[in-house]
């Protein structure tokens, strides 16, 4: 076991509020939300920290383009990413910002205690910066003078500038790594980081006099702090440097993207070497959430918003989906598809469906009690695997793989699901009905236990039901349920419906477009929308779906296909065939249960159609 003391400081990188955050940002703080919440639930002391990096000339050039001063454009958009944390369920401990007086101090004092060491010059800098990750590239790491992360050209930089001696503590980096297999994971990051430090580690330029959005340097006011300079030491104003009592956390775990390995190993590693602060203890290094296959990019329109996914599914979802699909440290992809299959045949078939059926054959049959039992071999057998499960989830935890943990926890669900199928108490005398329902509860406590960090809202209902009102680690794996307490029967989860989500959508896309979410739209907006008035041609079943019709629509000369939610909702597809209907004409095609849908028809919330007053042109344009 790695030696943990019993206080635990974990951190989500702090993210560029320049617009509203993605899916991506999602899985960071979902996954280190997972480790904190299991952390919480051995004992540990958990310091949790997230929050947003606010300075530098990114968020300057960002609220010149939204018409804002910078600290007016980043305290509005840091909102964001609150709501972003409340509606997953992360339960962090401080949400720090970099524009805090908290965290200027923390960075003062680093920047002091840097400069004492005499490791800060100044001196001119040259070189290719990219402006999104705010970072410069050697011609070795960018031939292309292309960003290798954003794939965008990298602006020339030439200015007056103050250094840090970066280069100063390469061996010293280098020893640490290998002698510190923990220090970056995966192996796999931990390795490309060695083999960049095989090339000799320039200085750092720390400072920058071409923008002023950023802490002044203490000692010359017309340069400012270089961004990571100044947004790695969040992580120590967190926890309350300079004060001594930032000790009682510090060495973190910090949870980041791959794209940002270099910056929290190599360049936090050296400055905090020269300020004489011990390293941290894991600098954990995740992959990135693909959507088919390729990176999330706001060109290619495959940025995926959590809070409409949450929406949708449910955080618990959402959480669950992402811990059991993506090996945590590599690359996963993104599907709505893979999530409502992982949640109805995982989440609701394996474990919800099991924890219905004993809650409620126990308050059928027992008055709402756990009852008493007598063990035979095959309850042997299940206490036997609730402490496997419970030793094999911590290791798995202790080397950060959350997507392991989950798989031995659902495997324990699938075996005390065989258990009580093998049992069938419906057909079985009292005592063996007894027998089973008391070791089905009894195992069910200790599986939602484990599962409490994946889906902490249904896993709170849960334990509510199971009358557990507190727990230690030391009793998660054993039969605690005594009998007399005192259970409810509750359905945890309802299974995703895939017609309904289809006609949500729908619903969705169209309300995006009318009212892209406020109260009011601009007249521009509205005339953006192509709504034209066109005639029903043919109506058929969708072959994939049984609450959806294939609707043809001729809208003036012009043949569309369209799939419809109306099925069932007040008409049929005789009713439907002649009437002439309002179409939205300019929304992308979309594929609807493997049928492609090219345009929406508008109808009320209670799925009556918007129709003109009397017979006109197909095609004409609504105003």
């Amino acid at each position: 076991m790695i030696p943990f003391k019993k206080t635990f400081f974990i951190s989500t990188a702090i993210d560029y509020p320049s617009s509203k955050p993605h899916l991506g940002h999602a899985y960071e703080k979902i996954s280190t939300d997972i480790i904190a919440r299991f952390r919480r639930l051995q004992g540990f002391d958990v310091h949790f920290s997230t929050g947003t990096d606010e300075h530098g000339i990114k968020m300057q050039r960002s609220a010149g383009r939204a018409g804002k001063a910078p600290q007016q454009f980043v305290d509005e958009m840091s909102l964001h990413f609150k709501e972003l944390c409340e509606r997953l369920g992360i339960s962090y401990d401080d949400f720090i910002r970099t524009t805090e007086q908290r965290h200027t101090k923390a960075v003062l004092a680093i920047y002091k205690a840097v400069k004492k060491r005499g490791d800060i010059y100044k001196g001119t800098y040259t070189g290719n910066y990219c402006v999104e990750c705010e970072t410069f590239y050697t011609e070795t790491e960018a031939p292309d003078r292309q960003c290798p992360t954003h794939k965008k050209n990298l602006e020339e930089v030439k200015e007056e500038s103050y250094f840090f001696r970066m280069g100063r503590y390469q061996k010293r980096l280098v020893a640490h790594i290998k002698k510190n297999k923990d220090f970056i994971v995966p192996e796999s990051r931990r390795n490309e980081i060695l083999s960049r430090l095989e090339e000799p580690l320039h200085d750092l330029s720390i400072s920058r006099t071409t923008f002023k959005w950023g802490i002044p340097l203490p000692d010359d006011k017309r340069h400012v702090m270089y961004v990571w300079f100044d947004a790695l030491v969040n992580y120590l104003s967190s926890i309350g440097y300079p004060e001594k009592r930032y000790k009682k956390y510090w060495p973190a775990v910090h949870v980041i993207g791959k794209d940002i390995a270099w910056h929290h190993t190599v360049i936090w590693g050296s400055i905090l070497l020269s300020a004489g602060i011990p390293l941290p203890k894991t600098v954990l290094v995740h992959g990135f959430v693909n959507v088919g296959g390729e990176k999330m990019s706001k060109s290619r329109g495959t940025v995926i918003d959590p809070v409409h996914i949450k929406k949708k599914y449910s955080s618990d979802y959402l959480r669950f989906f992402l811990a059991r699909e993506i090996p945590f440290g590599e690359d996963g992809d993104f599907s709505e598809d893979a999530l409502i299959d992982r949640v109805n045949n995982e989440l609701i078939a394996n474990y919800g469906n099991l924890f219905y059926r004993a809650t409620h054959f126990a308050k059928a049959n027992f008055g709402g009690a756990v009852p008493s039992a007598k063990h035979g071999n095959d309850e042997r057998y299940i206490a036997q695997l609730m402490k496997k499960t419970k030793k094999n989830a911590e290791k798995h935890m202790e080397q950060y793989r959350i997507d392991l943990a989950l798989k031995e926890i659902l495997s324990l669900a699938g075996e005390v699901n065989k258990y009580f199928q093998k049992k069938k108490p419906w057909d079985a005398d009292k005592k063996d009905a007894a027998t089973c329902i008391y070791t089905s509860l009894n195992a069910l406590r200790t599986i939602t236990l484990l599962l409490q960090p994946y889906v902490p809202e249904a896993a709170s209902k849960a334990l509510k039901a199971l009358g557990v009102k507190s727990s230690k680690w030391s009793d998660i794996d054993i039969f605690a349920l005594k009998p007399g307490t005192n259970i409810d029967a509750v359905i945890l989860f309802k299974k995703i419906d895939e017609e309904e989500i289809s006609r949500k959508d729908e619903l969705s896309e169209t309300q995006s477009v009318l009212s892209k979410g406020g109260k009011y739209v601009k007249f521009e907006d509205f005339q953006r929308m192509d709504m034209r008035i066109g005639t029903v041609l043919d109506v058929k079943d969708h072959p994939n779906a049984d609450k959806l019709f294939l609707v043809k629509v001729d809208i003036g000369g012009e043949v569309r296909q369209l799939v419809v939610g109306l099925k069932g909702i007040g008409y049929t597809k005789e009713q439907l065939l002649g009437k002439q209907v309002v179409v939205l004409t300019n929304l992308e095609p979309a594929k609807l249960r493997g049928e492609v849908s090219e345009g929406m028809l508008l109808a009320c919330d209670d799925g009556t159609l918007l129709t003109p007053e009397k017979k006109v042109k197909d095609g004409i344009k609504i105003r």
